[in-house]
């Protein structure tokens, strides 16, 4: 007769996500030799993908400066997933940048052009403007812009499409600063820019990242351990803000604030999620391949190791 058992366990990470694994045992009759090997068959649920909500009049999204992202004269590339409906003159959707503006920022115009714009240490600007996509429509749209200190050629991508180039022949623009999405200070008055929107899947890379790069995992989970160049990845699937938000890549945290977004449960846009799946072998006979692993039973085959 065949039997079938269920063992559910529940995994915590340090964000506070929680994620269901179901590892089912499947096998025709318990008349085994105790070193014989039977089939486990692991199933994980997909978790909502959450966003975090920006009120536009008080809350923004800080992450504390890191050595990672501090790219000075490297080559580097910023991504994020933004839905907003805001019409503003100028929207700062992301940013690092000392006091006196040293360093970069991710704008948004009243039309939902998308600009980038950096200033480095000895004072030189530069910005480039997108004029081919509008993402200010309500709607989820992922923006990139790489960055090859080589070339000096700065490049946008919008939903995975190109949108514009050109060379930004900068030097270091290091800021020693936090960056921050959806806040910023009008450089014309002085006064609080806030960001109406939700943002999702924010990444930055220790490499000029190509459009192909850029498509193949802008609507994928990813497993940071498989992308040495990834380094910040914010997933924003935390469940509750008060133990801030993790960096899966560094495993810095951005702590909660008076100004902390909201979450915004199953907000995100559409992504495909990978697990890597790795097993304790803290018993002989443990294989693995892929989800499925086998495992050796007990004598009689009343429980696994």
């Amino acid at each position: 007769m065949k039997k079938l058992f269920s063992l559910l366990m529940v995994v915590f990470s340090v964000s506070s996500f929680a994620q269901i694994m179901t590892i089912n045992v499947d096998e025709d009759t318990w008349a085994v030799c105790p070193t014989d090997l039977v089939d486990v068959n692991v199933s994980r649920t997909s978790p909502s993908n959450n966003s975090i909500s920006l009120n536009g009049t008080s809350s923004y999204f800080e992450i504390p400066f890191s050595a990672n992202t501090s790219f000075g004269n490297a080559n580097f590339t910023v991504e994020f997933w933004v839905r907003s409906n805001q019409s503003a003159p100028l929207t700062v959707l992301a940013s690092s940048q000392s006091a006196l503006g040293v360093g970069w920022a991710v704008l948004m115009d009243l039309n939902g052009n998308v600009t980038f714009a950096a200033l480095d240490a000895t004072g030189t600007a530069n910005s480039m403007s997108g004029a081919l996509s509008s993402v200010n429509d309500g709607n989820w749209h992922h923006v990139a812009v790489s960055w090859n200190r080589g070339t000096t050629d700065a490049t946008m991508f919008i939903d995975g499409g190109f949108e514009v180039s050109q060379s930004f022949p900068l030097g270091d623009i290091t800021s020693n600063a936090s960056t921050i999405l959806g806040y910023g200070i009008n450089p014309l008055n002085g006064t609080a820019l806030y960001t109406n929107a939700e943002f999702d899947e924010f990444r930055m890379w220790s490499e000029a990242r190509s459009i192909g790069d850029v498509q193949l995992v802008m609507s994928t989970h990813l497993n940071p351990g498989s992308f040495p160049t990834l380094a910040q990845n914010f997933d924003f699937n935390e469940l509750t803000t008060t133990s801030g938000w993790l960096d899966c890549a560094a495993g810095l945290v951005a702590p909660f604030s008076g100004t902390s977004p909201a979450i915004n449960v199953s907000g995100g846009p559409s992504m495909t999620f990978n697990f890597a799946f790795t097993w304790n072998a803290v018993n002989t006979g443990l294989t693995q391949n892929g989800p499925n692993f086998q495992e050796l039973l007990e004598k009689h085959g009343q429980e696994l190791k």
